[in-house]
């Protein structure tokens, strides 16, 4: 069995976990809310929506370039985002015919079911399976996601002579200079799913335009968010998430406009002088900016950061000269990029040791 063989079993395993019919979903709906402590109707939503179960020929080719070959390669998985591991053990199973994936204790249902679908495929060549420790020797491969202090800490324990590959913290801006419903509307999806706690979530709006412009910008995002969580309510926030809360409220109160809600908050800020990122389920900063040149110059200090510039207009293509990097996609479409490599292109693969 080869690579390309391997992903597209993966992807067969994930469509289960989609499939209404399929015992898999039937207990990934019943145990991912209470495992993400997000409501089993934004659960359901993302895995229709986000939940990766096909590429096309090329984007297949594309990601099987995107790894260098292995021979057995480990996988520390985040809990941010309950869809990832499909790309991860995607990636890590392309790279390499052994497979072992340690899953994080806040994300353990998908790796689970994924694999269990894996087995019950029937294995021929090549293995994957779960671990509950880091045991990489010299000579293989780690690829790790979480936090930049995660990775740096999960390096520091690898002996010499293992290859590390890190997926560390991001985040996704977008960048508009119209907005028409459409639009608006795809973005508060964007927003909403996985109530911002994953690399390709926007939190940051820049709009190339008027203030007035930027002030309805920001009050139609925020109505278009409160009515979405009808469809996708929003999930438990942890303590310090509250705190950022409060924390940014506090600073709009004397910067900016604040519109607040029972389940959403966007501010609006106009000409500033430095970005303000929040860092709490469905905040959204949105500032007024002059040209897409400030833009980039505003965006300097956190390019660093940025996964995904979503936009469709001519300031977002002028903004992500800047930011070579990111991901590009349409309003409403920041969620659900391509499988043709990792979601995370700041950082390329390391190349094997021969």
């Amino acid at each position: 069995m080869g690579a390309r063989e391997r992903v597209l079993r993966v992807l067969a395993g994930a469509a289960r976990l989609t499939d209404r019919s399929d015992p898999l979903h039937r207990e990934a709906i019943a145990r991912l809310p209470t495992e993400t402590g997000l409501p089993a109707p934004s659960v359901l939503a993302a895995l229709d929506a986000c939940l990766e179960r096909s590429a096309t020929h090329q984007e297949l080719t594309s990601l099987l370039a995107s790894v260098p070959l292995e021979q057995r390669v480990h996988v520390v998985l985040a809990g941010n985002v309950f869809v990832a591991p499909v790309r991860a053990l995607a990636l890590a199973w392309a790279s390499a015919p052994e497979v072992l994936v340690k899953p994080s204790h806040r994300g353990r249902v998908v790796p689970e079911l994924l694999l269990r679908a894996l087995q019950e495929d029937g294995g021929r060549d090549g293995s994957i399976a779960l671990t509950e420790s880091l045991s990489a020797k010299p000579g293989e491969s780690v690829h790790a996601y979480g936090s930049d202090a995660t990775l740096e800490a999960i390096q520091g324990t690898l002996p010499p002579g293992t290859r590390f590959w890190g997926h560390g913290h991001g985040f996704g801006i977008t960048v508009l200079d119209t907005s028409s419903s459409e639009i608006v509307r795809g973005l508060a999806r964007d927003v909403a799913y996985f109530d911002q706690r994953g690399c390709l979530s926007p939190r940051l709006v820049l709009w190339i335009g008027s203030e007035e412009g930027g002030v309805a910008l920001a009050r139609k995002l925020h109505g278009e968010l409160e009515v979405l969580a009808r469809e996708l309510p929003p999930g438990r926030e942890a303590p310090e998430e509250t705190a950022a809360r409060h924390q940014y409220l506090a600073a709009m109160e004397a910067v900016g406009d604040i519109f607040s809600g029972a389940t959403a908050v966007v501010g609006f800020q106009s000409g500033p002088e430095g970005l303000i990122v929040p860092s709490f389920p469905r905040g959204v900063h949105t500032v007024q900016i002059s040209s897409p040149k400030r833009a980039r110059e505003l965006l300097a200090p956190w390019a660093q950061w940025i996964t995904c510039l979503g936009g469709n207009g001519a300031a977002a293509e002028q903004v992500a000269q800047g930011i070579p990097w990111a991901r590009r996609a349409a309003p409403g479409h920041m969620q659900r990029p391509p499988l043709d490599g990792p979601v995370d292109r700041r950082h390329p693969a390391p190349s094997p040791g021969r």
